[in-house]
């Protein structure tokens, strides 16, 4: 019997190993998709939790400080000039602290010295960096002059918001300490 063709049917045909190559090319890509999208959300809430932590460590420092003044200089909504001994040489500096809304960021000015302290930051006028309270706890208007003297606590408001291509975008977090002044009068 030359001549007679036979059927082999231990094999995949072309038209099935194309559908499983198919398949898999699907699972890959959505398996692929599912781990970017992973990575994306770790690496976004790591920034946001970094954000958090540098403005809370900051904060600390900073009213920290304030805590130590020995006088006020300046008072305003989104700054403070403190006077106290910043580098323990057993002499008082200037040490101002502002808040620039424009760059979101928190400086430290000591002499003609600034340092960036915290940044990703979004406070607005209805919501000032420092508010100052009196004796009794009632809030001071900080650009009375009468602040400077009267003034026996500060609130530090700082609102933190990390910038994200994420949807829905995370709240920003708002972070509150009050310093009471103890070497005042």
């Amino acid at each position: 019997m030359k001549g007679k063709i036979t059927c082999n049917e231990k094999g995949f045909t072309l038209v099935e190993l194309l559908i499983y190559v198919s398949i898999i090319f699907v699972v890959v890509a959505g398996l692929y998709n599912v781990l970017e999208a992973g990575l994306i959300i770790h690496r976004n809430s790591t920034s946001h939790a970094i954000a958090q932590m540098e403005a809370r460590r900051n904060i600390e420092r900073m009213t920290k400080n304030i805590r130590q003044a020995v006088a006020l200089k300046e008072t305003g909504k989104n700054y403070v000039t403190i006077f106290y001994d910043f580098d323990k040489d057993d002499e008082n500096e200037d040490v101002k602290y502002e808040y620039n809304a424009s760059e979101g960021k928190l400086y430290q000015t000591v002499g003609t010295t600034s340092t960036k302290l915290g940044e990703f930051m979004i406070n607005t006028e209805s919501e000032p960096v420092f508010k100052y309270y009196d004796l009794s706890g009632d809030q001071l208007n900080p650009a009375d002059e009468t602040t400077i003297n009267q003034t026996r606590s500060i609130e530090v408001h700082v609102v933190v918001d990390y910038p994200t291509d994420d949807e829905p975008d995370p709240a920003p977090v708002r972070l509150v300490n009050r310093v009471y002044l103890r070497n005042f009068d």
